[in-house]
């Protein structure tokens, strides 16, 4: 997996594999990150992406290592 070369629309599609695949809402990962639903909202729209202290947390909250975070939707689709 390249993790230098990230887009966007990737960061997003991988938050929205964990968030499905942990069964959270946006509130509930808000809560456990130590941030607000709207940054959450934001995230997965794409918007913005989170922080290297939220992305850690974050990672916590979704049982991933930060690689794996990065590298999660290059694996599902067999990249």
């Amino acid at each position: 997996c390249d993790i230098i070369n990230l887009k966007g629309d990737t960061m997003k599609s991988r938050l929205m594999v964990s968030v499905l695949q942990n069964g959270l809402t946006q509130k509930e990962i808000a809560e456990r990150v130590g941030t607000s639903q709207p940054h959450i909202s934001n995230w997965l729209s794409g918007i913005t992406m989170p922080n290297t202290k939220n992305l850690k947390k974050l990672c916590e909250v979704i049982d991933k290592t930060p690689y794996e975070y990065y590298c999660m939707v290059e694996i599902i689709k067999g990249n």
